[in-house]
């Protein structure tokens, strides 16, 4: 009878002592989970707001901060001749609506949009064909020189057209930064590049819940 009491005993202390080590595990994983910061997006912690603009899509509706109100917003700035990085990346807004088809709540909440540097050849009727043949959903806006520097000046962001070929042709350097926009319509965070959806996916949740 002893030694069995003595075993119990034993179970006992082992038991109060995993329970221990389980509390003290759980307490640094919730330390980790609060402490946890995007990969790939640098984060501006208030915010940074946007100075007014007015760009126009389709049917000449002018698009301007406004339209950033209420949404998330993936902002990035290419043009429809581009032969590489502007389809690329809006590939990866596709693959990322994907990603973000399991929280509909933020699905819905967010809107993937490509001002383009390039007014000269594309019109706002073209840049919605082009934008919507990636997905129906994504919206494509430009403006004016003036409109276009101004907002990327603002955003610090790069921008250069060379001089045309012989045929017309040019192509134009450009930043591959996407820039998001939270729903008081400030800078959030800047996405250097998105190569991986499914961390530029997990990253945006991160933020959103972080800024609730």
């Amino acid at each position: 009878m002893r030694r069995n009491s003595g075993l119990k005993r034993l179970i006992t202390i082992i038991a109060a002592v995993a329970a221990l080590g389980g509390g003290y595990y759980l307490g640094n994983l919730n330390k980790d989970l609060v402490q946890a910061k995007p990969q790939s997006a640098i984060v501006f912690e208030n915010g940074r707001p946007l100075k007014p603009f007015t760009m126009h899509t389709a049917s000449d509706s002018e698009f301007n901060n406004e339209d950033l109100l209420g949404k998330w917003s993936f902002l990035y700035f290419g043009y429809t001749f581009c032969p590489d990085i502007c389809p690329t990346t809006l590939t990866q807004f596709v693959l990322i609506t994907n990603r973000l088809s399991g929280d509909k709540e933020l699905l819905d909440k967010s809107q993937f949009i490509m001002f383009s540097v390039d007014p000269e050849r594309d019109s706002a009727e073209k840049l919605e064909a082009y934008m919507t043949h990636f997905h129906p959903g994504f919206i494509g806006a430009t403006g004016s020189r003036e409109a276009i520097d101004s907002i990327t000046q603002d955003l610090g962001v790069y921008y250069k057209l060379h001089e045309p070929d012989e045929n017309g042709h040019y192509p134009v350097d450009h930043t591959s930064a996407v820039m998001l926009v939270d729903p008081e319509g400030n800078l959030a965070a800047i996405y250097s590049s998105i190569t991986d959806p499914k961390v530029a996916a997990g990253d945006f949740q991160l933020i959103a819940n972080q800024a609730e």
